[in-house]
């Protein structure tokens, strides 16, 4: 049974997955991946927004098409979704295939 301290935090944090700064440099992780900060996933949006706000050109996946019966909306794959999710979040940029690059 999960304890109750857990199910107020986000689930990456419950897990571990999310760490800060501090034990990023005192496991090594820094040197291993290069990267030196992470952040909780309930702060993506607005951190990406702040970052893509006056971005021209963002790269990111395009994603397939997926299979839909006549009359209905083709389903996105998780690609076409997430690039969908950011377009908001950065108005003026033009997005663009990752995959070429």
């Amino acid at each position: 049974m999960v304890s109750s301290r857990w199910t107020n935090r986000p689930f990456a944090e419950q897990l571990g997955i999310v760490r800060g700064a501090a034990w990023l440099q005192a496991t090594g992780a820094v040197q291993a991946t290069g990267v030196d900060e992470s952040y909780p996933l309930a702060e993506f949006a607005e951190r990406f927004g702040a970052m893509a706000r006056e971005a021209r050109v963002i790269y990111a996946p395009a994603g397939e098409e997926l299979f839909a019966p006549a009359g209905l909306v083709a389903a996105g794959s998780f690609e076409r979704q997430f690039r969908a999710s950011l377009v908001p979040l950065a108005p003026n940029a033009e997005f663009r295939d990752l995959s070429p690059v």
